[in-house]
């Protein structure tokens, strides 16, 4: 908002000061009494391009300054135009180059007169004002928007994990169900080693026994000698650990 504009020999204009309430504010009088002055004035001090014939008559320089208060702080612009056609800008009390000017200005002010463009009529500009009409600051939503993705993101690994070590504790769990139901008993590893060498020597003697029965019935030559060889391999089997 602008609350105080100060113009000093521009154009027509030997001094004036103009103090801006709050809410609608009105300017009017007839053709010629300096209307459009205060306007250039104001393009002016936004950063539009400044000529010395602008100087009022009799005057080596003119000056305007303009107080605006964007809601949080306030801010001070001042430009004076010399005869040599050097430009002074001050933003706050300290020198500034006229594209600073035009930055720091934009925005603060929304001149639309007969022949130019409103920045109402520019899509581009629309959220800008609604924000701005709204009070609601860009960087604001950016960082609220950026921690929310970073809490999804957080959140979607937290679940990823939790539903991993779900499944780790059930696969755990079914394991201890059946060491419960095997019932297992101290030593009893030993045991069923034993009893699997029990096993494979009882698979070999029944190997062997079917052999002998087999070269006894097939012919009875050298069945004498056949079955000493047999019996001694029996032997060999059942002293095996």
């Amino acid at each position: 908002m602008l609350q105080t504009l100060r113009i000093r020999n521009f154009a027509i204009i030997d001094d004036l000061t103009l103090d801006f309430s709050p809410g609608f504010n009105v300017i009017s009088g007839e053709t010629g009494v300096g209307k459009s002055i205060i306007i250039q004035a104001l393009a002016l001090i936004l950063g539009a391009r400044g000529y010395s014939d602008l100087i009022r008559k009799g005057e080596k320089e003119a000056s305007v300054e303009a107080l605006f208060f964007d809601g949080k702080k306030k801010i001070l612009l001042g430009r004076t135009l010399s005869e040599e056609g050097k430009n002074k800008i001050v933003i706050d009390g300290k020198s500034a180059p006229l594209s600073t000017l035009q930055k720091v200005s934009q925005g603060l002010i929304d001149l639309a007169t007969q022949h130019e463009n409103q920045s109402l009529l520019q899509p581009e500009k629309h959220r800008e004002i609604l924000d701005a009409f709204g009070g609601f600051e860009k960087a604001e939503y950016q960082n609220f928007y950026q921690n929310c993705f970073e809490l999804t993101e957080k959140k979607k690994k937290f679940l990823h994990k939790v539903e991993e070590t779900r499944k780790e504790e059930d696969f755990l769990q079914f394991q201890l169900q059946e060491i419960r139901e095997a019932k297992l008993e101290e030593g009893e590893e030993e045991r069923l080693l034993q009893e699997r060498e029990v096993a494979k020597h009882a698979v070999r003697l029944g190997q062997a026994l079917e052999r002998i029965e087999s070269s006894l019935l097939a012919d009875g030559e050298g069945s004498i000698d056949r079955l000493s060889s047999f019996i001694k391999e029996l032997q060999g089997i059942a002293l095996i650990d």
